[in-house]
């Protein structure tokens, strides 16, 4: 398995990205993981009370299915730091989802071609 901490700058949170063993990453935090599922993002909490987003893949994901995890992954951090969803003004969230996808499409990148 693959994994990479991401520390999120300005949120109480951090994002790890897994890859490739997702059946062990349900296991491992306890999580149930259907066994067709190709994606999942699921919380934890760390130690301090910040948020701990995980990321898994089974494989590297195609643009679409990042983008949806992605979605999750914002939400959650956001809503986490007190922030509410502002359809109207949503700059906050855009700004947050485009630096996630950015930063574990980093990560995914090295493994694309099954390396």
């Amino acid at each position: 398995m693959k994994t990479k901490k991401i520390k999120v700058p300005i949120y109480p949170a951090d994002i790890y990205v897994h890859l490739f063993d997702i059946d062990k990453i349900g296991e491992e935090y306890e999580v149930e993981i259907h066994p067709s599922t190709r994606a999942v993002v699921f919380n934890t909490l760390a130690p301090n009370g910040g948020l701990r987003v995980h990321v898994a893949f089974k494989e590297v994901p195609r643009l679409g299915v990042l983008a949806h995890e992605c979605v999750h992954a914002t939400n959650s951090i956001l809503e986490h730091s007190g922030v509410v969803a502002d359809h109207i003004n949503d700059e906050t969230q855009a700004y947050l989802l485009q630096w996630i996808i950015v930063e574990i499409e980093k990560f995914l990148l090295k493994y694309r071609d099954g390396n």
